[in-house]
């Protein structure tokens, strides 16, 4: 059967129907007869088909041929391969001075090339999908060289095309695997939908030019390319249920295969995981063999290791790590990869590894999916390799180690000193000759006027000038490649460049400035051929996050449609591809853009010396995250756990607009704008506990209205980050300044108030007052000024009561009767103690469920008033019940669940459990390394330790744990001599009470026939 003959077998099967109207069933007969709609001349090479192949479908790839011209079918039936298509284009736009437009029309039809390649491959000669790929990539080809006789039409058909094909299935994954019909019949119903686009369009340029360019009529093609990636989509998921079943019986056939060998005695060789997380396999990694070499042994899958790959940033420490991961993975259960710059970072990747390995559960919360991922690592018995990419912050990284005996670990990082790996190696530069061969290996030089030596000669010379350095190589290449420059003609630019940078004269730079400009020439090439409105996308992208932006925080919030915007996006990423200035990964909502690091700050250095351009690139940041980042909800409290995911994307992009606007010369100007960013972003990082980021986000904040509304400012939104600083200087320890903090923020949360009309008064300016007495009156509580703190409450109390009930205030209200119960408590008011403890547990379980951080902190305080009212046994499981939610939540080595874990020996040792207390006790303090619990919560833990030891009536054990103790608070607990229980004082008055609470001072617990007292 000849080609068009062949292709009546791929009609559109009638469940493909996905939104598009139904046709009724038709007869084709193509050749010379009065009933075709068309009949051909003889001299036009149109396949006959018989009568008899009629077919009852909706359309046919022969209809939809038929509808075209002579010309145009030629076009489709004569089309080969890529380059021959690509080549004719060329031809075409040369004739009409469009040479620019080529990249993009040799892009699509590349994408085309390796979806013909993969149906050529599947079907293995069970039917004609091959023939329907062609088919559809000459379809491609007609429209491209229709559309190329409209300047300004050419970038948005192509554009269009380009949409289109990228919904194609990712084949090259599958290629070989699973040669089954199913498949290759699939991929032919999508070749028949291309077709139909193609098809559509065609009809639409050849109407009217004044119809279709002056009167702007797209509605029609817009129409079709919906619906043929409707159909794609729908098609593509077919595909891939088709995918997963014949995986699933290549596993089922894998396993009875290895359960064969095993019966017959012999153990199977290492086999590759199901469960690895890696990027993909780098193709054009080149040298490194020594270094892999002296990696392959130590991680050689017999032994459990740990090493650490230590560089300057762009030396190719991750790239080695991959290459190392990939050939090293059949040695491996699991080999798995996680970002590790930051803390958030880690977690991320630590959740993804829940999604991908099947234990995540979505009914919890995100720490709690971190915890699930922990505790695998701690327990598993399989050999597990972990890369840990880019470790920059090594204090948060003990948390996140893997406990168990069979997991290895590989860690990058430019940090020389990380005290985490048994085994440190540097990475250098390449020598001249692994440059070269990367260099003409990614910069694919064709036929070149100079012979392999000399081509060789100047690679040598580029890696020697590059310092070596593979990023700036491959960039470099890169660029080469994409500008279709020879070795020569790229030497003479690279020449004009040269003296840019003093560092091109030694043999390494030895700073991370040096290296972003010994980039910046081959960027500035780059840089210098982006239109206006590509340059200001990407100097406004720099500010963010460099691995991970989403797309959709580059768009505007003029009120316009969101997709008429991203229409308006797209060409100008595309453009920021196409210099391969930015990476584009993921699709729709999903899509992420990422930038080199060095790239980055060669745009920073650059915009340093324009500086109204960089001070507007900022702004638009600023101004994008304030439009992603949600704003917390200040009368209900620490609600939005929903919104976490958003938060948890948002607070990176912060963390970098704080960085360069603090590293900024000449500095930049803040904005309120920032200032609110950083004030929610504070108040959200707090609540992960990540302390010192809080701190710098605040302070930062603060200072920007200080310097635009001035340091006595009584604005709400500079009260607000005065609040935030007290609460911060609080929870460190800091009472002094936290105090006139809170003094300051009462006196001007009044003087606003104060200066409103009464009806202007929003409940908000009342719930934000209430919370600065709340506040301060924890800080009292602190310093055991408890007549002070409960009129603060009571007043609180009172607006509360004004505005709202226990029902719309939850928990502001339980918030109140938790301090309020600590206040009683003090007060020795025991059963108005208990009953507000009780309640206000009530309240927050209600709001937040019993699996929530801040409802054990309520149930602390419960457990600790149940003690001092002389209740030991019915705390005891209460304390009990914190210790495991903790556990759960956050692991063991964390300082909160330590804390719990210590109150639970509190209450063991009120009950005369003394041995079950030492040993809650000695666990603890095991883990303070691990956990970076400091200062006076170990010392706190070891005076207690002392308690029970002197119980025990082991009084030189006791006297040794004071002195540890000593050691571990020196500025708390000097040389007087004092008591166990006087030391206990001393050291729990330093302390915050309301988070981590007391039992000595005015909350001391009596405990009969003690001996420590």
């Amino acid at each position: 059967m000849d080609l068009l003959g062949s292709l009546c077998c791929c009609a559109r099967p009638k469940v493909a129907d996905h939104g598009r109207e139904k046709t009724n069933a038709v007869t084709v007969t193509v050749g010379n007869s009065p009933e075709s709609p068309e009949s051909p001349p003889p001299s036009e090479k149109v396949p006959q088909v018989s009568e008899t192949q009629a077919l009852d479908v909706p359309r046919t790839l022969q209809e939809l041929l038929q509808r075209l011209t002579t010309e145009q079918r030629d076009i489709v039936v004569t089309t080969k391969d890529c380059a021959e298509a690509v080549q004719s284009l060329q031809k075409k736009l040369g004739d009409r001075g469009l040479e620019s437009k080529t990249s993009k029309l040799g892009r699509t039809l590349h994408i085309l090339e390796t979806f013909v390649g993969g149906i050529t491959t599947l079907s293995q000669g069970l039917g004609p999908a091959s023939e329907a790929a062609l088919i559809a990539m000459g379809s491609i080809k007609m429209v491209l060289s229709m559309s190329a006789r409209y300047v300004d039409v050419v970038e948005r058909m192509v554009d269009c095309l380009t949409t289109l094909v990228n919904t194609f299935p990712r084949l090259n994954e599958y290629l070989g695997l699973f040669p089954i019909p199913k498949l290759q019949d699939i991929l032919s119903k999508v070749c028949v939908e291309c077709v139909l686009f193609c098809v559509s369009c065609a009809e639409f340029l050849d109407r009217s030019a004044v119809r279709n360019f002056v009167g702007l009529i797209w509605s029609a093609v817009d129409k079709d390319l919906e619906t043929a990636q409707k159909n794609i989509s729908a098609l593509k998921e077919e595909f891939d249920e088709e995918v997963r079943l014949a995986y699933t019986r290549t596993v089922i056939q894998w396993q009875e295969k290895m359960g064969t060998l095993i019966a017959s005695g012999p153990q199977p060789g290492p086999v590759t995981a199901p469960h690895t997380i890696l990027r993909p396999r780098n193709r054009n990694f080149v040298g490194r063999a020594a270094l892999l070499n002296r990696l392959d042994k130590l991680f050689s899958g017999v032994n459990v290791a740990s090493c650490s790959i230590v560089g300057l940033g762009g030396m190719g420490k991750s790239q080695v790590a991959l290459e190392l991961g990939h050939r090293v993975k059949a040695r491996f259960d699991h080999v798995v990869w996680f970002h590790t710059e930051t803390e958030l970072d880690l977690t991320k990747s630590f959740v993804e590894m829940a999604h991908r390995f099947g234990f995540y559960d979505k009914s919890l919360p995100f720490e709690e999916n971190v915890e699930l991922t922990r505790r695998f690592l701690n327990t598993t018995d399989k050999r597990c390799l972990l890369i840990y990419d880019n470790v920059d912050e090594t204090r948060f990284l003990p948390r996140y180690w893997p406990e168990s005996e069979s997991v290895s670990v590989l860690v990058t990082t430019q940090r020389s000193q990380t005290g985490l790996t048994s085994e440190s190696i540097p990475i250098g530069a390449m020598d001249e000759a692994e440059g070269a061969e990367l260099l003409l290996r990614l910069s694919e030089t064709g036929p070149s006027s100079i012979n392999p030596e000399d081509a060789n000669k100047e690679a040598k010379w580029f890696s020697e000038s590059l310092g070596g350095l593979p990023l700036a190589i491959a960039h470099y290449a890169g660029y080469m490649a994409q500008s279709k420059m020879s070795l020569n003609e790229f030497r003479a630019a690279f020449r004009d460049h040269f003296q840019d940078s003093h560092i091109w004269h030694s043999q390494l730079a030895g700073s991370l400035d040096g290296y972003s400009r010994t980039l910046e020439s081959v960027w500035s090439l780059a840089l210098s051929k982006l239109s206006p409105e590509a340059r200001q996308t990407l100097n406004m992208l720099v500010y963010l996050r460099e691995d991970a932006a989403p797309e959709l925080m580059l768009l505007g919030s003029d009120g316009e449609e969101q997709w008429k915007q991203l229409m308006r996006l797209r060409p100008l990423v595309m453009e920021l591809q196409d210099r391969q200035l930015v990476e584009r990964t993921g699709t729709g909502a999903n899509a992420m853009l990422r930038t080199h690091p060095a790239f980055k700050r060669t745009v920073i250095l650059r915009l340093a010396r324009e500086p109204e351009d960089r001070q507007k690139a900022f702004d638009r940041a600023v101004a994008s995250i304030r439009r992603s980042l949600p704003g917390r909800s200040l009368d209900k409290g620490r609600s939005g756990v929903d919104l976490q995911p958003v938060i948890h994307m948002c607070l990176p992009h912060v963390l970098s607009l704080m960085k360069e606007f603090q590293l900024a010369d000449p500095p930049l100007k803040g904005s309120l704008e920032f200032a609110d960013v950083l004030c929610d972003s504070s108040f959200y990082l707090w609540e992960e506990h990540l302390l010192a980021d809080a701190f710098s986000a605040a302070e930062l904040g603060e200072n920007i209205c200080s310097d635009i509304l001035g340091k006595e400012d009584d604005s709400p939104l500079h009260i607000q980050l005065f609040g935030l600083l007290a609460n911060l200087h609080h929870t460190q320890g800091r009472r002094a300044v936290a105090h006139d903090l809170y003094k300051k923020v009462i006196a001007g949360r009044r003087a606003h108030i104060a200066r409103l009309p009464p009806e202007q008064v929003t409940s908000t300016d009342k719930i934000d007052l209430a919370r600065s007495f709340n506040d301060f009156s924890e800080w009292l509580v602190d310093e055991e000024r408890l007549d002070e703190a409960l009129g603060l409450v009571q007043q609180a109390l009172a607006i509360y009561t004004e505005l709202g009930s226990e029902e719309t205030l939850t928990f502001r209200f339980g918030n109140q009767y938790g301090t309020l119960s600590l206040i009683y408590c003090g007060q020795r008011r025991m059963e108005e103690a208990l009953d507000y403890a009780r309640r206000s547990v009530e309240l927050i379980v209600k709001l937040y469920g019993e699996r929530y951080y801040f409802t054990t902190i309520f149930q602390l305080h419960h457990a600790v008033v149940l003690l001092v009212a002389g209740k030991a046994s019915e705390a005891l499981p209460v304390f009990d019940a914190v210790l495991q939610t903790r556990v759960d939540l956050r692991g063991e080595s964390d300082t909160e669940t330590l804390e719990a874990m210590m109150w639970l020996a509190v209450g063991q040792y009120h009950l005369s459990k003394l041995d079950e207390a030492e040993a809650s006790l000695e666990k603890a303090l095991s883990l303070k390394e691990k956990a970076c619990w400091t200062h006076t919560g170990p010392a706190r833990a070891l005076l207690w330790w002392a308690a029970v030891l002197a119980e025990q009536g082991k009084a030189a054990e006791a006297e040794a744990a004071v002195e540890r103790a000593r050691r571990e608070a020196p500025d708390v607990l000097r040389t007087e001599k004092r008591s166990i229980q006087g030391h206990l004082e001393v050291c729990e008055r330093a302390i915050y009470c309301w988070q981590y609470c007391r039992c000595t001072g005015v909350f001391r617990v009596e405990r009969a026939g003690g001996r420590s007292g």
